[in-house]
């Protein structure tokens, strides 16, 4: 055993997936609020990130006993793309992963309705607000 390596590793197998962030503005065009990129467009980054990770592991080769014996045949190549199909906790690891992305998904929906509802004030005309106050701002 050696001495100097810790007894539980310090980063997860495989490393941590980097995931690149999605920067969203929102815009201003022809007098009316919209966000940039679309939240679609966001989900749809989201999971093209992670099946990218997914597909790291899944298109692996598998090792094969066979490799080097001459004159036996061989199968194609396998890998691991049915891996998902046999994961100990069934499919609860992929749902989180959507509940994941989802639930962040929703708290970008909540942020930017929050922001769209100031459209109002943005279309309010200055005549109408004056119309309406006179020459009273006691209010």
């Amino acid at each position: 055993m050696d001495t100097y390596s810790p007894a539980e590793p310090t980063h997860k197998p495989g490393g941590e997936p980097q995931i690149a962030r999605v920067v969203h503005e929102v815009r201003i065009t022809n007098q009316q609020m919209y966000l940039f990129p679309s939240l679609e467009e966001a989900r749809f980054q989201l999971m093209r990130q992670m099946f990218a990770w997914q597909a790291i592991v899944t298109s692996q080769h598998r090792l094969q006993s066979t490799r080097y014996q001459v004159g036996v045949a061989r199968a194609q190549t396998a890998t691991y793309r049915n891996l998902l199909t046999k994961l100990p906790g069934g499919s609860s690891p992929l749902e989180n992963v959507y509940d994941a992305i989802e639930q962040k998904i929703s708290q970008v929906r909540e942020y930017v309705d929050e922001w769209l509802r100031y459209q109002a004030l943005w279309d309010l005309q200055p005549e109408s607000l004056y119309g309406r106050l006179g020459e009273d701002i006691t209010l």
